[in-house]
């Protein structure tokens, strides 16, 4: 029976019953509960199972939710309360027990404003809050109104490690339905020419059910063994499980060696017994030295390969970083190892290191420009800017992995333009490639952002934002567009730009850069560095600073003898709260994935029809043409 004080109110957890505390007077009608406070609110936990009568009651509660209204807005006129909290609980099995948090946002400036919010207590119990103010003949003092103004934390968070970790009948039927779906059109595929890219979708659905199940069964398993985090954008700072995009690897890694037969079913079928070779007699020799088909295309089943290569060296070395917390001058490094098998395979099978010149320069260097081993490394730049530019566009709810899954959807999205054009495309194979590892990404992804996004089940970790990156950077590479991938992560790069003042060493650099959370309002705010009278900038980097600042790049605070008190962090969540104000870390995340989809949108349009105006043709124009 104990609660958790926080912002001037108390919060109950584990509620269903109430009683009257601290001049509390609630009438307990069905579900609906009226609450006339002076200072705080606070809710008694009554533990009890959830029977048959329960859900009985339940129905009934639903069915009569028009007239409990009606008695409830009489019981305001009646008592003129303030507040009316109507909520609505979902009822749980008979061995679970009924959880929820609410944080009461008592703005008294505005009376007659109607919220309604919804969120989930946990998983498998969702639940629904109704905040209805009405305007009171008592007077409210100030202190009254300061205590409720600290109160501003619209988020109903059930704090925990990581909830509980069974699904709810929903969400079983749901994940199996899925699961299943995709099993029957996998299975169907062989019975035609194995529809590689078919397969690979059903894979996805089932890999997004996989990731989804084991995320939740394993968060306690890694708390245990000390993948934990805390939160330190909640009120609270739960501690939440660290470390899930291990899970999406793996889970990620499964699925895509699985789906090895599939692309590869139709030359496996034409090279053996089932392409006309049944009468084919073995000989000696080849007990020894095996057979040799000659319609495999083995170069394609290098290039999976080495991908496949790549994707778990950077995840073990992930793993590591998560493991050991790598520094910054040498984690840079791990993706550059990580990218050795795919460059090896680029060498033997393609081995194009010429660019195209833009027709201006095309009188001067000529119509293409090799560059020779300067081309590889270039991609190993490629390999190693992914991986690092997902890790510093972090530091809030669900960033990381909507930010992935929004390039990932953007480069399918650009693949299907190559595979919808009439004519077959000379790239079609390579964009076919970059789908089959593209879809299952996207599929584990989702099922992580469900968990990851606010308010926060679980982190992701190091070793997604790794894994993630090389996902991008093999298919960028292997699939032969890099410079589209590059125009997909312009938000990355302007990140990293913006971010290089503190990543060279020229102004300090905290541990953490992530916005910080004011308890008062329930708001990010772009976090400083702070600076004292005897560490100044240097005064060149001082009016860098200050012209940073005339252009609304930077936030600073100077004291009346002109020397600088703080200035904010260098990275774009914070640059996005200069210029937009404090936001809430949901309305935050959300605004940041738009700018990228905003952005990839556009590099999409300027890759396929500004490139014209640039160089003399576009591949995929120029077949629509």
């Amino acid at each position: 029976m104990r609660g958790n004080q926080s912002h001037g109110f108390h919060v109950m957890e584990e509620t269903s019953q109430f009683t009257l505390h601290n001049g509390i007077r609630c009438f307990y009608l069905w579900e609906t509960i009226h609450c006339q406070c002076t200072h705080d609110i606070q809710f008694q936990p009554f533990h009890q199972p959830v029977t048959s009568f329960h859900r009985r009651r339940r129905r009934k509660t639903i069915c009569g939710t028009p007239l409990l209204l009606i008695k409830s807005f009489t019981l305001i006129y009646l008592q003129e309360l303030p507040f009316i909290i109507h909520s609505h609980f979902f009822p749980l099995r008979s061995s679970s027990r009924r959880r929820a948090a609410a944080v009461c946002r008592c703005a008294a400036t505005k009376p007659k404003r109607t919220t309604k919010i919804t969120r989930r207590a946990n998983r498998d119990y969702p639940y629904k809050l109704f905040f209805t103010r009405f305007p009171s003949s008592q007077q409210v003092s100030e202190e009254q109104k300061h205590r409720t103004a600290a109160a501003e934390v619209a988020a109903m968070v059930v704090h925990g490690s990581s909830g509980t970790t069974s699904l709810s009948r929903g969400e079983t039927l749901t994940l199996l339905t899925v699961a299943g779906a995709s099993l029957a059109v996998l299975a169907n595929t062989f019975h035609g020419d194995g529809e590689p890219l078919v397969a690979s979708l059903a894979l996805s659905l089932a890999a997004f059910a996989l990731c989804y199940a084991m995320i939740r069964w394993l968060g306690p398993t890694f708390v245990a063994a000390g993948f934990r985090g805390r939160d330190l954008l909640k009120p609270r700072r739960p501690e939440l499980p660290e470390c899930m995009g291990a899970v999406c690897a793996a889970v990620y890694l499964l699925t895509v060696i699985i789906f090895i037969p599939f692309p590869f079913y139709k030359d496996i079928v034409a090279a053996t017994s089932g392409g006309g070779n049944r009468d084919v007699v073995l000989k000696a020799e080849h007990v020894n030295e095996g057979r040799f088909l000659h319609r495999f295309p083995h170069s394609k089943l290098a290039s999976y390969l080495g991908a496949i290569i790549s994707l778990q060296t950077i995840a073990l070395l992930g793993i590591g970083d998560d493991l050991f917390d790598i520094r910054w001058r040498h984690k840079w490094w791990i993706p550059g190892l990580a990218s050795i098998p795919i460059l090896v395979v680029y060498f033997v099978d393609f081995d194009v290191t010429s660019i195209v010149i833009p027709v201006q320069l095309q009188p001067f260097l000529g119509e293409l420009f090799d560059v020779g081993p300067l081309y590889y490394v270039y991609m190993a730049c490629i390999a190693m800017f992914c991986p690092q530019s997902i890790n510093m566009l972090a530091g809030i709810n669900g960033i990381e992995v909507s930010q992935c899954v929004v390039v990932a959807l953007l480069l399918a999205f650009n693949d299907v333009l190559y595979l919808a054009t009439p004519y077959p495309h000379p790239a079609t194979d390579s964009h076919l490639f970059s789908l089959y590892f593209l879809l299952p990404w996207i599929g584990v992804s989702a099922a992580l952002l469900c968990h990851n996004w606010y308010p926060a089940r679980v982190f992701v970790g190091d070793t997604y934002c790794y894994f993630s990156g090389m996902v991008f950077a093999v298919v960028g590479i292997l699939g032969h567009f890099s410079k589209t991938l590059g125009l997909l992560l312009v938000p990355q790069f302007f990140n990293f730009a913006y971010s290089t003042p503190q990543i060279f060493g020229l102004i300090p650099c905290p541990r953490h850069r992530m916005p910080r959370f004011n308890a008062r309002t329930g708001l990010l705010e772009p976090s400083i560095t702070p600076w004292s009278a005897d560490r100044q900038p240097h005064p060149i980097i001082a009016l860098g600073l200050r012209l940073l600042a005339q252009f609304r790049l930077l936030k600073i605070v100077i004291d009346d003898e002109g020397r600088f008190v703080e200035t904010s962090n260098f990275t774009l969540l914070n640059l996005w709260l200069v210029w937009r104000g404090p936001l809430r870390e949901d309305r935050l995340a959300t605004e940041i994935t738009f700018l990228q989809l905003g952005l990839g949108l556009f590099g999409l349009f300027a890759r396929h029809r500004l490139a014209l105006l640039v160089f003399k043709e576009d591949n995929w124009s120029t077949v629509q043409h």
